[in-house]
């Protein structure tokens, strides 16, 4: 949301048009819901869902391959939440690319690296893998019109950096022992989808070698929201 609120105001217009072509929701406050998954101890219950917003093809193809790999999955009929259609609109407003999203689960950390590792064999077709997120996420402190981070969230958003480029996955895990983790992240859903993304990197790599990445960009906004574009190659 925060790239959309730094939308140059000459170009408002072109970005309503963008948002418009990705089919968002009437109202994005009332719209899809993060988490889509629905409880995986209920044996009759999915742990993912897989929708197809744009191509229902593809969208079988990544159902099938989740449930080839163990991890139970089901269609289903929504739009895309502001969690995918405010990345899609900005690096392709010509909404000219079949889109999957795949829902974050009720599971663990393990779960969704699972996720992401399965999800990792699609890009040796050529698939792209998004994992959308935010680094920072505390929003009882956002403060408008500020874009100087406190203390406390910059000291959490540089170890997270910096695991990024390590490709730590162990530490990680343990997200919650870093500097004001549960601060930062009250929940842990806009962490989740960094996770599925370093996953996914990593699926052919040997277990010591790290994959290259690059930071593509990094902001702040509302004083306390970390917005940090990674590529992994």
């Amino acid at each position: 949301d925060a790239y959309v609120a730094r939308t140059d105001p000459d170009s408002l217009p072109e970005a309503e048009q963008a948002l418009n072509d990705w089919q968002i929701p009437t109202d994005p406050l009332e719209g899809i819901p993060d988490n889509v998954a629905l409880n995986p101890e209920a044996e009759t219950e999915p742990l993912v869902a897989v929708l197809a917003a744009g191509s229902e093809m593809e969208a079988n193809i990544v159902r099938g391959l989740l449930e080839a790999a163990g991890i139970p999955a089901q269609a289903a009929d929504r739009g895309l939440d502001h969690g995918a259609w405010v990345p899609l609109s900005l690096a392709w407003p010509a909404a000219d690319i079949p889109v999957v999203p795949v829902s974050l689960t009720f599971g663990s950390i393990d779960d969704h690296l699972r996720l992401g590792a399965v999800l990792g064999s699609l890009r040796d077709q050529g698939v792209l893998v998004v994992g959308s997120g935010a680094s920072t996420h505390p929003l009882a402190a956002v403060v408008p019109n500020n874009d100087q981070p406190p203390r406390w969230v910059a000291e959490f958003d540089m170890w997270l950096s910096e695991v990024v480029q390590a490709h730590d996955l162990t530490a990680l895990r343990a997200w919650r022992q870093a500097p004001e983790a549960r601060r930062v992240h009250p929940t842990d859903e806009h962490l989740l989808p960094l996770m599925v993304a370093m996953a996914a990197a990593g699926a052919h790599h040997a277990l010591n070698d790290i994959p290259h990445v690059q930071r593509l960009h990094h902001s702040w906004t509302w004083h306390v929201l970390a917005m940090t574009c990674w590529m992994w190659d």
